[in-house]
């Protein structure tokens, strides 16, 4: 018998948090599981705060989307766009 293995979103947003973004993404990498993409909205760009995306740059993984917002949309609108 065939199992089929569901593709799996991880969606986080983040603000100025690389001590936490770091080892979750890590984490995330990590897994035996490997049908899953993970989202990470990245809200602090507008405080010239660019260590979130150097980090996923240098992963340079396939399974990583990131969006940057172009200005700081408070973390209720954060949250509010990963479920749009």
């Amino acid at each position: 018998m065939t199992y089929l293995m569901p593709h799996v979103f991880i969606c986080a947003p983040c603000y100025k948090n690389i001590e936490v973004v770091v080892p979750c993404l890590n984490s995330y990498l990590s897994q035996d599981y490997q049908n899953y993409t993970v989202r990470l909205y990245d809200n602090s760009v507008s405080e010239g705060y660019y260590a979130i995306s150097d980090f996923v740059q240098s992963l340079d993984d396939p399974r990583l989307q990131y969006f940057q917002n172009l200005t700081n949309i408070g973390s209720l609108q954060n949250w509010k766009q990963i479920f749009s």
